[in-house]
């Protein structure tokens, strides 16, 4: 049974599936499909825990229309409006590829504890930063601090790498 699981999901192309109640695409979404109870980590979690799964991540992105963010960061006199803020757990870099410039992705430990942590996007750390290492620092989102563990590499970088694996 388990061979025929694994050789299923390969022909598929990829490990990795993604679950919306809502589908994708510029179409307007249906009356039933607007109905629809919106997953929560809570539905992660129990996803976690069917067999062949491997790790499930619950993630939100906080955003208003037309993928503009809704929250301020700031750091020592520097601003930035209309950030995309996006809420994870700690098994986001199982379930994508996430490649770090330095620093560290939270642990299950800090994701339990709710510990005030973020990890930086490279747009945000170098309009907040310049060239200063934001790794151990603290920045204000809306009205709390958070520490940095990390940054995230430019997506420039990721695409230069994929296309040159692919």
């Amino acid at each position: 049974m388990n061979n025929r699981v694994d050789d299923f999901v390969s022909s598929l192309g990829s490990n990795v599936f993604w679950i919306f109640h809502l589908p994708f695409g510029l179409q307007k979404p249906t009356t039933e499909q607007l109905t629809r109870k919106k997953l929560t980590i809570e539905d992660a979690i129990a996803i976690r825990k069917l067999p062949h799964i491997i790790a499930a991540d619950g993630g939100h992105r906080y955003a208003r229309a037309f993928g503009l963010g809704n929250v301020s960061v700031k750091y020592q006199g520097h601003k930035i409006a209309n950030t995309l803020l996006e809420s994870h757990t700690a098994q986001l870099p199982e379930v994508n590829d996430i490649l770090m410039q330095e620093g560290r992705f939270f642990t299950e430990d800090e994701d339990e504890r709710h510990a005030k942590v973020v990890v930086l996007g490279h747009d945000t750390w170098e309009e907040l930063f310049g060239a200063e290492n934001a790794v151990g620092k603290d920045v204000n989102i809306e009205t709390s601090l958070y520490t940095s563990l990390a940054l995230l590499q430019a997506k420039a970088a990721i695409r230069q790498r994929q296309e040159s694996a692919g």
